[in-house]
């Protein structure tokens, strides 16, 4: 798998690997570094790749990290870190409100939007819609 950081590419490595081994819950992933701002994650299982995959967003130092998996058709300079996908998230929102196509609209001036999901807890309504 590879992935860069969206922006300030030189955090400590060892930090960063150390962090990110305990947020992903894998015993080891080896790091090296493929230029000056793309990383190259090797683990001891495709499973324990595609889980983190599956899991994204994720982040360092609220620095958003982009991940793609590997292909053996694809150059490793050939990957475009350009799309992140996250969730946009609509609090407090009139009730009458809260619709599928009310937080696509709003979700879409981030971008794309793949997914919507509306959650109502208790009085108050908490809506997001992934965004990319």
């Amino acid at each position: 798998m590879f992935g860069q950081l969206f922006y300030n590419p030189n955090n400590n490595l060892q930090a960063f690997q150390n962090t990110m081994e305990g947020a992903w819950r894998v015993d080891s992933v080896t790091l090296d570094r493929v230029d000056s701002r793309t990383l190259a994650f090797t683990f001891k299982s495709e499973n324990e790749m595609n889980k983190i995959l599956e899991t994204r967003p994720w982040s360092f130092s609220s620095i958003p990290l982009v991940l793609k998996p590997w292909t053996s058709t694809t150059s490793q300079y050939s990957y475009d870190y350009t799309h992140y996908k996250f969730w946009v998230q609509v609090h407090r929102l009139p009730t009458d409100w809260v619709s599928e196509e009310t937080i696509r609209q709003i979700a879409a001036a981030a971008g794309l939007v793949t997914k919507v999901k509306i959650d109502t807890k208790g009085f108050s309504s908490y809506t997001d819609g992934k965004a990319e």
